[in-house]
């Protein structure tokens, strides 16, 4: 049974309680979807192009739904999109995985270095420095991106959780209409081997396989909060 990792209630209740050094978090984090938001633009232009080319050489009629419109979750996010300093408010931690940063996905380099052994090379660590209140140096650590998507959502055996388009031509991979009250199963083949992912139709979580999980607790990872899911 794995986990989908979210913001800790301390952190919740503190949004802000890491900073960027030079005040500009929020316009970091507005640069970045918008850079995100073109790159998710480009793909499917570029997927749309190339189908209807191909249609065009066979004499058939290009297939819309097949245009891939998941490439952004591949995407690198360029380091000048992240601040180069954090500052910790003064008497708070910091979590080896926190969402409590104005400028984005925040991680231990504990964190980074077990996903690291389960998915080495795949997913995104920009490296930042962070100091507290004072200044005093507390090390580098990394914001944090999974690049993996992989469809393993099972719809029949998840609760709240159903296909926003029931006859969409996408079949299994059409998008999911989710809620606060979502429970997740997902296909234990399709995640096999992997340490973390998102889900291509449940882009905004963050999953990490029971292999991974265990690590994490051996070695006292502190990630807040949690919500387990079922592999089948």
């Amino acid at each position: 049974m794995g986990v989908i990792i979210e913001t800790s209630e301390e952190g919740a209740i503190d949004y802000a309680r890491l900073t960027a050094a030079d005040g500009r978090g929020e316009e970091y984090t507005n640069k970045r979807l918008k850079f995100l938001e073109d790159e998710q633009n480009r793909i499917r232009r570029e997927s749309s192009r190339k189908l209807f080319e191909e249609a065009q050489k066979k004499g058939a009629i290009a297939k819309a739904h097949e245009a891939d419109i998941w490439g952004d979750l591949r995407t690198r996010v360029p380091s000048d999109l992240y601040p180069s300093q954090l500052v910790l408010g003064k008497g708070l931690r910091l979590f080896d995985y926190d969402g409590a940063c104005d400028a984005g996905l925040f991680v231990s380099s504990r964190f980074r270095d077990l996903v690291e052994e389960f998915d080495p090379d795949v997913h995104d660590f920009c490296p930042v420095e962070v100091v507290n209140h004072e200044g005093k140096p507390l090390g580098t650590h990394y914001f944090c991106r999974f690049l993996r998507p992989i469809n393993a959502i099972r719809v029949e055996g998840s609760k709240h959780v159903s296909q926003v388009m029931e006859d969409d031509p996408r079949g299994d991979l059409s998008r999911l209409s989710l809620s606060d009250l979502s429970q997740f199963s997902v296909y234990a083949d399709r995640i096999a081997g992997f340490g973390g992912w998102r889900d291509m139709r449940s882009p905004r979580d963050n999953f990490v396989a029971e292999a991974l999980w265990t690590r994490m607790q051996e070695v006292g990872l502190t990630v807040g909060a949690y919500v387990h899911f079922d592999e089948y």
